[in-house]
């Protein structure tokens, strides 16, 4: 199957809008725009296990794949991702934390951000 076929999700694109900074040259709250509803695939890679004594925990990381030609940058985020039947697969807001260009399409990293 090539990237295009496997994305049949959907997922809503947004940027901030936010460009002035305060008074103390600190950077003002988040201005979400409107979003921009893109064919997406959402899903998880497995980057290692991390062992302390008698624990163990996988570490999993968020990957997106998108369209070649998506405009999309660091910083942007996702409000919500859905599948093909409008089900919720994702509904708190992703940050775009890395772009990678490939020929088929663009991968990107994605952090949760309502988890610390």
């Amino acid at each position: 199957m090539t990237a295009r076929g496997r994305m049949t999700m959907r997922g809503t694109l947004q940027r901030d809008q936010q460009a002035s900074r305060s008074g103390y040259g600190h950077k003002m709250a988040p201005d979400w725009s409107a979003g921009t509803v893109i064919s997406c695939w959402l899903y998880t890679k497995r980057s290692g296990m991390l062992i302390d004594g008698d624990k163990t925990v996988t570490v999993e990381s968020l990957r997106m794949m998108v369209p070649n030609g998506t405009d999309v940058q660091v910083g942007d985020q996702f409000s919500q991702v859905i599948d093909q039947q409008g089900t919720a697969i994702h509904s708190t807001p992703l940050l775009v934390q890395t772009v990678q260009r490939y020929r088929g399409h663009i991968e990107l990293g994605l952090r949760d951000t309502s988890q610390a």
